[in-house]
């Protein structure tokens, strides 16, 4: 009984664990910018797309801690 019970919970908790994250990553990936850029803490989600064609040089971002 057991094995048969730790065989079943395994595989179907790998399956849904998988489709949830997939699922949240697909949400979480679909997000408008303009919502993304109210947290801070997801800029290290999104993949950064890099500006190859142009000559201008990036302006410093600034950051959110107040300076002293």
């Amino acid at each position: 009984m057991f094995n048969a019970t730790f065989a079943q919970s395994m595989v179907s908790d790998i399956v849904d664990k998988a489709l949830i994250f997939a699922l949240a990553y697909i949400v979480i990936q679909s997000l408008p910018k303009r919502i993304i850029g109210r947290y801070q803490f997801v800029a290290h989600s999104r993949p950064r797309v890099m500006k190859t064609h142009t000559t201008e040089q990036a302006e410093p971002v600034e950051s959110a801690q107040p300076t002293e």
